[in-house]
């Protein structure tokens, strides 16, 4: 309705993108430099011009209409073995995994060189982002790493959908389709049969017999999700959402309870059910992202998505040890940036 509101593209990407220089492999060989966007800026002012030219209904309006939203974490303390995992994990230990040092495909179908393999181990191993997510896996279940561990997340999943949750319909989400697998025989193992959508098996026909089989009353009752199914899935027959991490921006995690939380819904209310191990990065995402509304706007007026980052984690960790309350450390954050 309004082509020109925000200028072309490269007035689109000055006003509005945080962008970076990255080296990609050229169509006709060799590499060539391109700019990708990180993150979005000025994001109010952007909503500001595009409020009075979208034709939709808020989350306001329709609010009165949606089911109630009940959301219950559940805080878990690690056994000595999975804590000795973590903190492996949180020193880089497991930053570089057996077989990284094969060399991988690239886009032009062709192999990388020795040079570019021992480049993309180093990067591997400074990583900050990969060192947060190797934190996470190990919180998830150490079995994802290939280490021998107790998972407190499984056995009170396990716990839950044998117990007040048992013959229910349960979406239980994941952002690591490692973890699904294990979630996947762990439940097997016990007699409870899934359906699943996940970065494999997302294909429409996929997507359309899981959900078909899962609306129907009876077994399966539990349908296993990574980020690919925060989109597009209509999940209402489901009543509770487990989040068996958490995802890493409030965008994602909108969207994933919206499978269930939907206009039609019969229910009076829907359950989110977060599990949370105290004293690691998944108990610093969780409050990060809790913090209210109002002061995730004046961040995002700064500039950032509130998408966690290694380094959004890492800042606020490191100025609430020293005695900084969080919401102080985030408003530090924003005008750092």
């Amino acid at each position: 309705m309004a082509p020109t509101l925000f200028g072309d593209y490269k007035m689109f990407v000055r006003d509005y993108c945080v962008t970076e220089r990255i080296r990609v492999p050229g169509k006709s060989g060799g590499w060539m430099w391109v700019d990708k966007v990180r993150e979005f800026k000025n994001v109010p002012h952007f909503g500001h011009k595009a409020r009075h030219f979208m034709i939709l209904r808020t989350p306001e309006d329709v609010g009165a209409e949606l089911p109630e939203l009940w959301q219950k974490p559940v805080f878990l303390e690690m056994e000595p073995v999975q804590a000795d995992l973590y903190q492996r994990a949180d020193t880089g230990e497991f930053n570089v995994m057996p077989g990284a040092e094969i060399p991988r495909k690239k886009k032009d179908k062709t192999l990388e060189t020795e040079e570019e393999v021992q480049e993309r181990l180093v990067r591997t191993e400074e990583s900050k982002m990969v060192m947060l997510r190797r934190a996470l896996q190990v919180v998830d279940d150490p079995r994802i790493l290939d280490q021998v561990g107790p998972s407190v997340k499984m056995e009170k999943l396990l716990q839950l959908l044998q117990g007040d949750l048992k013959d229910q319909h349960v979406v239980v989400f994941s952002q690591f389709r490692t973890c699904i697998d294990l979630i996947e025989k762990d439940l097997a193992e016990v007699g409870i049969e899934t359906l699943r959508v996940t970065g494999a098996e997302s294909t429409i026909e996929a997507r359309q017999e899981a959900m078909r089989r899962f609306r129907e009353p009876g077994p399966p009752y539990v349908m296993l999700l990574t980020s690919a199914g925060k989109k597009a899935l209509n999940l209402q027959v489901s009543g509770t959402l487990i989040l068996y991490d958490q995802p890493l921006s409030w965008g994602d995690a909108y969207q994933l309870i919206g499978r269930i939380r939907r206009m039609g819904s019969t229910r009076e209310h829907v359950l989110v059910i977060r599990l949370l191990v105290r004293d690691t990065v998944d108990e610093w995402i969780y409050k990060i992202l809790s913090v209210e509304d109002k002061l995730v706007q004046e961040c995002l007026s700064v500039g950032g998505t509130m998408e966690i980052t290694a380094d959004l984690l890492s800042f606020i960790i490191d100025k609430v040890k020293s005695g900084t309350k969080l919401e102080d450390a985030m408003k530090n954050y924003a005008g750092s940036r």
